[in-house]
């Protein structure tokens, strides 16, 4: 089975993923689930539960991996495939690993600190992705505009709640 099987075929997809060589990543991934759900996320990460509740290094996550990542439009290569689940997906599971509280939102913030802290949790998996591509990842043209789009997309979100940040200091 290889990734365009999986792609056409969605009784190949966990077949896919259990043959896909993690390589150095294992260090942070237990595990790839395929979760027949639909749902508008690609992939997921999610953490062992004492790391995300007691803030515990050292312990792997699991990624579950969605239909949209192999029925959407922007992922047509296994290039770009692997850039969601190595650069973006393995890069929090990383952060998980080595630093929950990188992740993990202190209970004690406002909202508009929360949504900060996750759009920032984010754009560094995105701009982990970008210097895959700068460092020979070789991903489609379409799958490179719409990363470059979703950037864009947080950092004016990040600009415009920075701004009402200001103006309810202020008030």
């Amino acid at each position: 089975m290889n990734f365009y099987d999986a792609l056409s075929n969605p009784e190949s997809r966990c077949h896919y993923l259990k043959n896909l060589n993690l390589g150095m990543k294992k260090e942070y991934v237990s595990n790839l689930i395929y979760i027949n759900t639909v749902t508008d996320y690609c992939m997921d990460v999610d953490a062992h539960p004492s790391c995300k509740h007691f803030l515990v290094s050292g312990l792997k996550s699991t990624i579950n991996v969605y239909p949209f990542v192999f029925e959407n439009d922007f992922v047509q290569t296994e290039t770009d495939f692997l850039s969601i689940l190595f650069d973006h997906e393995c890069f929090h599971a990383m952060e998980y690993y080595q630093n929950p509280k990188l992740i993990v939102p202190a209970k004690n913030i406002i909202p508009i600190e929360r949504v900060n802290f996750f759009i920032n949790l984010e754009l560094r998996a995105y701009n982990n992705q970008m210097q895959a591509i700068k460092n020979g990842r070789n991903v489609s043209a379409r799958f490179l505009s719409n990363l470059e789009a979703r950037i864009k997309n947080k950092n004016e979100l990040k600009s415009s709640l920075e701004r009402e940040d200001i103006i309810f200091s202020i008030a």
